[in-house]
């Protein structure tokens, strides 16, 4: 029989937490299809071990121009162990949305993920 101790050990991982804000519609202020938001979920995923989609927010940005844009926005959490992967899925992000711009930032260095058999 194994001890506590062993009976609750298992693989540990580090990761930094990251938070980016895709749009949740397009450039003309119509809805993105679900379809175009599923494509990206699955590139992330590729990219790292998954991701966490939240409720979508309405936020508002000048641009360098002067000119106020008035988005909503899904913000999605992205835990990477490689901070080169988080400007992947920036890029990748701008591409498949056709976006001017995307916030992102790290919320945390300390983030750990835990697997048991």
């Amino acid at each position: 029989m194994k001890n506590l101790l062993e009976q609750f050990s298992g693989r540990a991982y580090s990761y930094s937490l990251w938070e980016i804000l895709v749009p949740a519609t397009d450039n003309d202020g119509k809805e993105i299809p679900i379809k175009v938001h599923q494509e990206w979920d699955g590139n992330v995923r590729l990219m790292t071990r998954g991701l966490t989609v939240m409720r979508s927010v309405k936020g508002q940005w000048t641009s360098p121009e002067g000119e106020v844009y008035v988005d909503k926005v899904i913000p999605v959490r992205i835990a990477v162990d490689d901070w080169s992967v988080i400007d992947s899925i920036v890029d990748m992000t701008a591409e498949h949305y056709k976006q001017k711009a995307i916030m992102y930032y790290r919320l945390t260095d300390e983030v750990k993920i835990k697997e048991f058999d």
